[in-house]
């Protein structure tokens, strides 16, 4: 029995369930007749005080045993009946969400995944009691029982894990119900968690949203402020707007917006995980605006009102990295307007539950699941191959006039500056390319592969020159045939296929991902990529390494960190995950307090060769320490840019960091390496650098000053 729930984005939640046996439905009148005595049972192991404390469960001391079996078990098991009574996902969706209501919820998947197979193997063994008794087939029965509940035992995906932090009211828990089936079926493993922002709760300080993500892995973060009862300063607005002045009312958007923007400001200064900020739309509406269609949705000072703060939060949005807007009036207007979105989906007054899902979570989902696709498509990208024909105009230019698409050259210039690397992967001639005509430049190509050759063999060489992983690559191409080639030999490559707008959606929204940046090492690395494919041909070129190397003309600078590089210093220290030896992910706010540290020094370094500068490379952090009584120095973090690699800078800047160390009294250095899956190329770093391992994860070198340390002969120190 396939009880996997299959939706998409653009259709509506139903599931094809098929209850061809009809023991789906004898379940049902099973549970029916048993609702109270089953909830009295699923009490004493749900709520058993052992169980509770050793998963730390919370909010269960303040209840009684019949509000536990009243407003939580009892409405669970009339979700459950009217599920396989109806075969409505909607009612399952909710169901399943409301066996996390009393679960640990930031505990990581696999540990949630026990404690709910355990009390899904528990609730089983009740049924399969009265089963028994009714002559059901009890394999059968299990079959159904674990289908029913395979998403709260697995949450596997084949494309990906991200985790959502929803900050915000209960809107984000009806968002929560709908999103992970969504996400599974596109394969995407959605792990939402909630924090919450209400006046019930207290509000929330920006330090528990930065303590959460400090502690746990938060791929994405959303913020909702109005709705429900997320401020109490919105709810007193919208409820008294009608009775109050108009600079009354101006100066509670103000104090609001104020609020606001200083709490995503402080939580933004710490991170660069992509923001969802939701706009307002007025939801939920009052009971009577609810339920009588005479009244009006909203009376003009509550939709003054909206519209000024939605005024403000794009405005707000725009001025901070990162941040992808949520329009809630735009999605309520899609989807039949406030009333019809607003309508719940399993009345309270029917189920008696705690839950009040409204259709609307449904339709956020949606709009949640394209920004977490699109996410775990791209946030490797670092490259994208972009095919010519039919992709950047319509039309083969090589046979006639073509109709160019400016606004995609517009955005992929755009992607360019913001550091993504453009790749020409044209099946074509050279000379059949009318550059004059375009919006993109020959020079906006980091390599131009117009060639007759296969697109993987192109695809092959450009991941060579440009010493990338071919996990990197975004292959933008009309060609199914061409993506389907792509996908088989080059599994790792992303192929988006451009006729489809949402491919240029994505990218667009790829310019608000932290694998884009607006600065100045960011607009100049197609020109330091090109650069990188030279010196690979020159390079090929020799045979002998310090021949080839002293070919190269190599020089480096090295010294103490500048104001003026700590933007450039933060976005190495969040890209690089090969040459990174312990991959602490410093912010800027981090790395300004680190500057004015005492005992704490900062340096960079820059590599450059005849061919030009291939700019800051790279970060050391050193940490004074003292060990049995003489100053030594701790490598707290090494990072260098993959494409400095090969040269010896990381040999040379070891021997700086010795010299630094003899002038401040000639103590140890220890250099530490965490091994992670990805950092292997800096792993010998230290052992062949004579420095003598201590324990897993420290080397350390003692400073003796009787042997001379050697340079790096093909490197060249400039001041």
């Amino acid at each position: 029995m396939n009880l996997s729930v299959n939706v998409g984005t653009d259709v509506p939640l139903t599931r094809a369930y098929r209850d061809e046996s009809g023991l789906g439905l004898r379940l049902a009148a099973l549970l029916a007749r048993h609702q109270e005595e089953l909830a009295a049972r699923m009490y004493r192991y749900h709520f058993d005080p052992d169980w509770v404390s050793h998963w730390k469960i919370v909010g269960v001391a303040e209840e009684s045993q019949s509000f536990f079996e009243g407003k939580f078990l009892m409405p669970l098991l009339r979700l459950l009946i009217e599920f396989l009574k109806t075969h409505n996902d909607s009612l399952l969706c909710i169901y399943l969400d409301e066996r996390l209501r009393y679960a640990p919820h930031r505990e990581s998947w696999s540990r949630r995944a026990e404690f709910h197979k355990h009390l899904v193997s528990k609730d089983f063994e009740q049924i399969a009691e009265l089963g028994a008794a009714a002559d059901l087939d009890l394999q059968a029965l299990r079959e159904l029982w674990d289908g029913i509940h395979s998403s709260l035992l697995s949450q596997a995906g084949t494309k990906g894990q991200i985790t959502l932090l929803g900050v915000g009211d209960c809107l984000l828990n009806e968002v929560r119900v709908f999103l992970p089936a969504r996400a599974r079926s596109q394969d995407l493993a959605l792990d939402m968690r909630c924090a919450y922002f209400s006046a019930t709760a207290g509000g929330l300080d920006p330090a528990e949203i930065l303590g959460v993500i400090t502690n746990s892995k938060v791929d994405l973060l959303s913020f909702s402020f109005f709705s429900y009862m997320g401020l109490p300063k919105y709810v007193q607005l919208m409820e008294h707007c009608d009775r109050m002045q108009q600079d009354e009312i101006d100066a509670g958007i103000s104090q609001l917006m104020l609020i606001v923007s200083t709490f995503l400001l402080q939580v933004r200064s710490s991170t660069q995980i992509p923001f969802l900020l939701h706009t307002v739309c007025g939801l939920p509406l009052r009971r009577w605006r609810q339920l009588l269609p005479g009244l009006p949705h909203l009376t003009s000072r509550q939709r003054y009102v909206i519209k000024a703060l939605n005024k403000d939060l794009l405005e707000l949005a725009a001025g901070i990295e990162n941040c992808l807007i949520v329009d809630e009036e735009a999605i309520v207007g899609r989807n039949g307007g406030l009333r019809r979105c607003g309508r719940q989906v399993a009345l309270q007054r029917r189920f008696k539950g705690l839950f009040h899902t409204a259709y609307f979570g449904d339709h956020l989902a949606r709009v949640y699941l394209d920004y977490a696709a699109a996410f775990a498509r791209l946030r490797k990208a670092k490259a994208l191959c972009i095919d010519f024909d039919n992709t950047l105009w319509r039309g083969v230019m090589a046979d006639e006039n073509v109709e160019h698409w400016p606004e995609r050259q517009k955005l992929l210039i755009q992607l360019r500056d913001s550091g993504m690397l453009l790749v020409a992967l044209s099946k074509n001639s050279e000379n059949s390319i009318r550059w004059e005509e375009m919006t993109l430049k020959a020079e906006d190509f980091v390599l131009r592969k117009i060639s007759w050759n296969t697109k993987v063999q192109s695809l092959k060489e450009a991941a060579q020159s440009l010493n990338l992983g071919v996990d990197s690559f975004v292959v933008v191409d009309d060609s199914a045939q061409e993506r389907a080639l792509i996908a088989n030999e080059l599994p790792g490559v992303v192929c988006l296929d451009s006729e489809d707008e949402a491919t240029w959606r994505q990218l667009q929204w790829l310019l608000q991902f932290p694998n884009t940046q607006q600065t100045e090492e960011a607009r100049n690395r197609t020109q330091l990529y090109r650069e990188q494919a030279e010196r690979q041909q020159a390079m090929a070129a020799t045979v002998d390494y310090p021949q080839m190397m002293a070919s190269l003309n190599l020089w480096y600078r090295f010294g103490k960190a500048e104001s003026g590089q700590i933007n450039r210093m933060c976005e190495l220290i969040a890209r690089t995950n090969q040459f990174n030896t312990t991959t602490i992910r410093y912010t800027k706010q981090d790395l300004l307090q680190l500057k004015e540290s005492p005992g704490v020094h900062l340096f960079t370094a820059e590599l450059g060769d005849r061919f030009g500068s291939l700019g800051l490379t790279a970060v050391v952090i050193l940490r004074e320490r003292q060990e049995g009584g003489a100053p030594g120095i701790l490598i707290d973090s090494f990072v260098m840019s993959c494409r400095a690699m090969g040269f010896g800078l990381e040999d040379q800047l070891l021997n700086e960091i010795k010299l630094f160390s003899r002038k401040l009294g000639g103590g140890g250095i220890v250099g530490r390496y965490i091994q992670t899956d990805r950092n292997s190329p800096c792993a010998q770093l230290f052992s062949r650098n004579g420095f003598m391992p201590v324990n897993e994860t420290d080397f350390a070198w003692d400073g003796q000053l009787d042997q001379e340390i050697r340079a790096v002969p093909w490197l060249h120190r400039q001041s």
